[in-house]
């Protein structure tokens, strides 16, 4: 059995703030606390890349990439004989070097955008595994906890301090934990192996997570909206093809017009056209703009709100301390002392969620508009 170490920071161009390198033994099941070789895989040394790289749809994307190349180079050619010719239209020769360009920065937008969807898989699965460690943890405390309070409460019970239904209330809910802590396991295992597949792995390879699970600490207040704005628009594919369109229908317009004394039908159906196409690459520039400036201000507000839910924690561990001192001095019940407990456990695993939530959007909003 392998236990790998993994340190990504920049599986995603530098926005895996989120690393995953933290001893599991506390959320790892049992048979994985052998003794293990530990194999360090990091982005730096090009193990999540030769991952990615190995990819099937990498691999595809990357030969549909070179297929576009050779594409291009006999319009490559075709372009160097009309500027050759003697009789060549100047206008054909600015549609055919326009048709090259976009069909140039296309080919490489597709085979980006399809790199980017598998990294971005990948980032996901270590979200999920991160995230479900994280719960695995929790779930693990919380029934460790339930059959300390059962113990207790036997005790109390034999002194006469609590009664039989009480008492048979916290057996019970002894047991749900438990049964929670199976389902979490399964969740845990079940990450474990989708990154391992990812990964190339064998489903049973142990992987590790060390600093664990964290707020993703990517600037948000260092976003220049309009920079990020004008690099998302250049290079987002369908704004391309959109400019590729309304280019080609002005300049085959404009070679229309020239040729005939009267606009005719045929012109007017290319002017059409090329007015259609401006206003859809106009509205779909302004789409992005809008997307940037709202995802910008969800992420701030989810990171304010995850400020807030970490505060109410420290005030609900506070309120479970004293009632818990409470309950050891008899004045308080057994059903008090579990209701600030698991309210305690309940925030808990809603800040959790809300770390994965907001880590996720930020992961999103960096590899879609790269802010």
């Amino acid at each position: 059995m392998i236990l790998k170490r993994i340190n990504i920071k920049r599986v995603i161009a530098g926005l895996l703030a989120l690393t995953i390198v933290s001893v599991i033994t506390a959320i790892s099941p049992a048979h994985a606390q052998e003794t293990v070789q530990s194999v360090t895989v990091s982005s730096e040394d090009g193990a999540l890349d030769k991952a990615l790289s190995d990819n099937p749809s990498i691999i595809l994307a990357q030969l549909e990439l070179e297929k576009s190349k050779v594409e291009l180079e006999k319009k490559k050619r075709e372009l160097k004989k009309l500027r050759d010719a003697d009789d060549s239209d100047e206008r054909d020769i600015k549609i055919l070097e326009k048709q090259i360009y976009y069909s140039e920065l296309l080919a490489g937008l597709a085979y980006k955008d399809s790199a980017k969807s598998e990294k971005i898989k990948l980032s996901r699965a270590i979200y999920d595994y991160a995230y479900s460690g994280q719960v695995l943890a929790l779930k693990r405390e919380i029934s460790e906890y339930y059959s300390k309070l059962s113990e207790q409460a036997r005790k109390k019970l034999e002194l006469g301090y609590v009664s039989k239904l009480d008492y048979s209330d916290v057996i019970l809910s002894q047991s749900q934990k438990v049964s929670e802590l199976a389902a979490a396991q399964i969740s845990f295992d079940s990450a474990m192996h989708e990154l391992n597949i990812l990964m190339g792995n064998s489903l049973e390879t142990q992987i590790s997570a060390v600093e664990g699970f964290s707020i993703s600490d990517y600037d948000l207040e260092g976003i220049n909206i309009p920079a990020t704005v004008g690099k998302a628009q250049k290079e987002d594919s369908s704004i391309v093809s959109l400019e590729s369109s309304a280019e080609t229908s002005r300049l085959e317009y404009e070679k229309q017009v020239s040729d005939y004394t009267e606009i005719n039908l045929d012109a007017k159906i290319l002017k059409a056209s090329y007015d259609k196409n401006l206003e859809s690459l106009v509205q779909a520039k302004k789409e992005i703009e809008k997307n940037v400036i709202e995802s910008v201000a969800s992420l701030k507000n989810s990171r304010q709100q995850l400020a807030l839910q970490k505060e109410s924690i420290e005030n609900q561990k506070k309120r479970l301390e004293a009632k818990s001192k409470e309950f050891e001095l008899g004045h308080a019940s057994l059903n008090e002392l579990q209701e600030q407990y698991m309210s305690l456990q309940e925030k808990t695993l809603s800040y959790y969620q809300s770390i994965y939530q907001y880590n996720i959007d930020v992961m999103n909003f960096v590899s879609t508009y790269g802010g």
